[in-house]
């Protein structure tokens, strides 16, 4: 597969490519482009790297989260997941303090919201009403993930609906482990 560099994003100033302190979270849907989530904004390019949308956030954000089949967007805060329509208005969300400490992932994965927790070591699962459903990963010895940078992630594979964690621990665990990584660990939603 060949790749080809359209454009970095990135990098200190007031432009609209630039971010005054950090860059900390993207998300891609169906739409070619990206979504990036940095300083207290969330920002839109196209597939050849041109702003196309964005909006401020009033305070810091650690994860972002495409829900495209609702035309809205996920953010993750310390201590809530806050939902908004594409132009930046807030239409849903919860807080959860202090279950949910920082969430740094966030997915709309069917109808439950999954996010994953820095500060617990594990993935919350709440319904759509913020309503918390129940903990993965953190039903073991070491009572959570073991995530050495400080950050919990993940992702879905839809087409199995199986949640993949990155758990950089080289620990056993009850689940099962894919052939392909050794790092990470699939769990199927139930």
């Amino acid at each position: 597969m060949g790749l080809q560099h359209i454009k970095t994003l990135g990098g200190r100033g007031r432009d609209p490519d630039k971010w005054e302190m950090r860059i900390v979270s993207l998300a891609c849907g169906e739409t070619p482009g990206v979504w990036v989530l940095g300083d207290s904004s969330v920002r839109r390019f196209d597939a050849e790297g041109q702003g196309v949308a964005d909006f401020e956030l009033d305070r810091l954000p650690w994860s972002i989260g495409l829900d495209e089949a609702n035309d809205s967007i996920w953010v993750g805060f310390d201590g809530e997941a806050a939902c908004y329509s594409p132009a930046g208005q807030r239409i849903g969300g919860f807080r959860d303090a202090p279950r949910l400490g920082r969430a740094t992932a966030i997915e709309r994965v069917g109808e439950s919201i999954v996010v994953g927790d820095a500060t617990g070591r594990c993935l919350r699962l709440y319904d759509l009403d913020g309503r918390w459903i129940r903990d993965i990963g953190n039903a073991n010895r070491t009572q959570g993930l073991l995530i050495p940078n400080g950050v919990v992630d993940f992702d879905v594979d839809r087409r199995s609906s199986t949640l993949v964690v990155a758990n950089p621990a080289k620990r056993t665990s009850p689940w099962r482990r894919t052939a392909a990584s050794r790092s990470r660990k699939r769990l199927r939603l139930a």
